[in-house]
């Protein structure tokens, strides 16, 4: 899925493992939480969701801007699910991944 700054998305807590199975998202209580960073350079590994963090429920989020590709996974293959985007709520910026995220406009009514 492509994504671009300025769009806005919904975090989808059903996708919190990618198909490899690596952790991209924590979920508590049944909602996804955010944080402030994820080590682009480390991930996957031990400690990467660095800084403050949120629960969100069902918020929508605006796109800053793409912040790159865990150096562990080359940039020539198809590995776009875990390409990290800066996202904006109740200003305060957080890091995801975009397999977590659902853009505004693809979902159905």
């Amino acid at each position: 899925m492509k994504i671009l700054p300025g769009e806005l998305v919904k975090l989808d807590v059903n996708k919190d493992v990618s198909p490899e199975n690596l952790k991209l998202m924590a979920v508590d209580f049944g909602q996804p939480r955010l944080y402030a960073e994820i080590r682009i350079e480390s991930f996957p590994g031990w400690d990467d969701f660095k800084g403050y963090s949120k629960l969100f429920n069902d918020e929508v989020l605006l796109v800053i801007s793409r912040k790159g590709r865990p150096y562990s996974f080359s940039e020539k293959e198809n590995w776009s699910i875990y390409d990290i985007y800066v996202v904006m709520y109740s200003n305060k910026t957080y890091e995801c991944f975009s397999y977590c995220m659902k853009k505004i406009s693809d979902e159905q009514p």
